[in-house]
């Protein structure tokens, strides 16, 4: 928990730095609870925000960083000497709701590639699917041969209850 929370906390300090362009004025960062001003809004409608407590971080790390000003993007988003700085300021003063939507802000601010594990997911789907396909074929064997089920049967029948139940959150995960 606290490693992706350290890890959140570098993206955010990233994002804030790539966020800004060379050739537009810089805009101020977007405080918790004002609307965001260019670029701020994610794709599924939510603006991305900094923490209160983040703000004071970057505001007290970035003049004691080589990149002097949160002006100069490509420093505060490469910099990670100032991103470790940033991140151990937010671990002790900010709650881990407020690192989170920091990352998330940084993430958009810095324009971090969007990682996804959906790939994956679908492989171990189908990973799933023939497993489920092998133990439907055992017990139609025991029933078309008309042998009794075993305890190993059984034991068998119990997980696979468990992993289907599992699956059907995966796949409503995948959709969100």
């Amino acid at each position: 928990m606290e490693l992706r929370f350290q890890t959140l906390c570098i993206w955010f300090l990233c994002g804030v730095a790539l966020a800004q362009n060379a050739t537009e004025p810089p805009a101020p960062l977007p405080v918790n609870g004002s609307q965001p001003t260019n670029g701020s809004i994610t794709t599924n409608g939510t603006s991305s925000v900094f923490a209160p407590c983040a703000l004071d971080c970057i505001s007290r790390e970035v003049v004691l960083s080589p990149c002097q000003t949160i002006d100069n993007t490509t420093c505060v988003c490469n910099d990670q000497g100032f991103y470790k700085q940033v991140e151990k300021c937010i671990m002790a003063g900010c709650t881990p709701r407020e690192g989170i939507a920091t990352q998330k802000a940084k993430a958009d601010y810095c324009h971090d590639p969007v990682r996804s594990q959906v790939k994956m997911l679908y492989g171990l789907r189908s990973l799933e699917i023939a497993a489920w396909f092998l133990v439907l074929f055992r017990f139609y064997a025991r029933w078309a041969t008309r042998l009794r089920y075993g305890w190993d049967d059984y034991i068998i029948y119990i997980p696979e209850l468990v992993i289907s139940q599992l699956s059907m959150f995966d796949h409503i995960a995948i959709r969100k």
